[in-house]
């Protein structure tokens, strides 16, 4: 309970909407150094925040994939994708998707050795529930690039150098039909001389 009473001391609400309250709240674990034994908690608590994000964020239409079928097939690698507002991502270097799970979703005893493993969360509500999905490291960076508005070709390339098997059908059919983007436009090519 101490965490929370000193949060509220130290970062009071800046508006009259809560929503906003405790955006910090991750960051502010990270500072107290009687919570070293759980070095987890952080990401735990940011994974949790963005879920509130991710459920109270706009809506908006999912993107028609019969859209993409305008598109050269030479060009495809200049594609670009507007991912869905809701879609956070949190990386940790810590099994923090798994302990967030086992006090939110199914309480359980802790396995061993999350301190361990690293995992990556997707956050998402393109429909009327929160979608939490955990990635692979190819797959976190992979949309870690189109959210930063990398060109397609350039997003798989980064993919790949983590798994060189990287799908990239494979991903873009779970990515449209998730819901998880809602435009996609060509990266402008840069003409010799310019």
């Amino acid at each position: 309970m101490i965490c929370y009473r000193c949060y509220a001391v130290q970062h009071l609400p800046r508006s009259p909407v809560l929503i906003g309250y405790g955006n910090r709240f991750a960051e502010f674990l990270h500072q107290l150094g009687e919570l070293a034994a759980l070095r987890y908690l952080p990401d735990v608590a940011g994974i949790e925040r963005a879920r509130l994000e991710a459920y109270h964020a706009a809506e908006a239409p999912a993107l028609n994939p019969g859209a993409l079928a305008r598109i050269p097939a030479h060009r495809a690698a200049d594609l670009c994708f507007t991912l869905h507002p809701s879609v956070r991502l949190v990386r940790s270097r810590f099994a923090a998707l798994t302990i967030w799970r086992m006090n939110v979703v199914a309480p359980a005893s802790p396995p061993t050795g999350l301190d361990a493993r690293t995992e990556t969360a997707l956050l998402a509500r393109p429909a009327a529930e929160v979608e939490v999905v955990r990635l692979t490291p190819a797959t976190a960076e992979f949309l870690t690039a189109l959210a930063a508005d990398r060109a397609l070709g350039e997003a798989c390339e980064r993919a790949q150098t983590l798994h060189v098997a990287f799908n990239l059908a494979e991903h873009l059919s779970a990515l449209l039909g998730g819901g998880w983007v809602t435009a996609a436009h060509l990266k402008r090519q840069h003409r010799k001389g310019h």
